[in-house]
């Protein structure tokens, strides 16, 4: 018998954020409405009624990337390094920061605009809610940034990125311990929901934890270990990532095939490539082109 999840994962569209040319800056649309109604719609926490809080975890290379300068030393909200010491100083440019996204009593700041308007698709970080304090968030998280591989070894741990957020949370749903680990504060207090979008394979990902199941459950003691299925479940985002690459850089259309079993294929000849140790993006293409030829009666012609 399967073990009941104790996370539901889900994938959801958004409207498009868009900014009519009559209207200025500071009086446009800047969140799509699913987005605020999950983040900053007024609610209390299920634990002592405590209002809602909203952060966000951002990756300093990807904002760096996607915005064209390094910039969270000078936003106007509480930013905090989740690395510290030599640590801090030596990777600053590419560390994870956490940043409270809640919305100030006078409405969303200039980098609440941005963020939601321009830099949201471009997947720089995760967004979750709690009614804990930022220190507390701050505290919980950043034990997870060095961690140890299943076979014991030290590694960074990257579960601020998009793009490995679905598969990843899909494994850790059926280990109630490390859900547990990453859902539930010594404080207290839960993680309500993370948040993300994955700008790979253009979609948004809605993580919720069950706080019945996680009720009772030991804490893990020491540094956390990641589980075999974690690994694994990382190791299927990179691929799924590489195989979105690949089937972007395609031609649009292929025998019958609808867009989900052209994606279902390209991943599959992915994984099959790599455990057969060919490495090369190039060399999967063109075995992924051969084999969406072949399949039911090779590609229509097009006009």
């Amino acid at each position: 018998m399967d073990p009941k999840p104790c996370l539901t994962v889900q994938s959801f569209e958004v409207a498009a954020v868009r900014r009519g040319p009559d209207r200025p800056f500071w009086d446009a649309t800047w969140i799509a409405p699913q987005l605020h109604e999950l983040l900053f719609a007024p609610k209390a926490g299920p634990q002592d009624g405590s209002p809602s809080r909203t952060y966000l975890i951002v990756d300093a290379t990807l904002r760096t990337r996607a915005t064209g300068l390094f910039d969270l030393d000078v936003l106007p909200l509480p930013v905090r390094c989740l690395f510290q010491g030599e640590a801090q100083q030596n990777f600053a440019a590419s560390a994870p920061y956490l940043v409270d996204l809640t919305l100030p009593e006078t409405g969303p700041t200039s980098f609440h605009k941005r963020f939601f308007a321009e830099d949201w698709e471009k997947g720089t970080g995760i967004v979750l809610c709690s009614t804990a304090p930022m220190d507390a968030i701050w505290s919980h998280f950043r034990k997870f940034t060095l961690i140890e591989g299943a076979a014991g070894r030290s590694m960074f741990f990257r579960f601020w990125e998009t793009n490995t957020l679905y598969d990843y949370f899909s494994a850790v749903a059926i280990l109630p311990e490390r859900a547990r680990d990453l859902f539930c504060l010594r404080s207290g207090e839960l993680v309500d929901l993370i948040l993300g979008h994955s700008d790979m394979m253009s979609r948004n990902y809605l993580v919720r934890p069950d706080p019945e199941a996680l009720s009772g459950i030991e804490p893990s003691r020491g540094r956390l270990r990641l589980h075999p299925d974690e690994e694994r479940a990382l190791y299927r985002g990179v691929l799924r990532g590489h195989a979105k690459q690949i089937e972007r850089r395609l031609p649009a259309h292929h025998a019958d095939l609808g867009p989900a079993e052209r994606e279902a294929l390209v991943f599959d000849c992915v994984c099959r490539m790599r455990d057969r140790g060919i490495l090369q993006l190039d060399q999967i293409e063109t075995q992924v082109e051969w084999e969406l030829r072949t399949a039911k009666g090779g590609p229509r012609a097009t006009s």
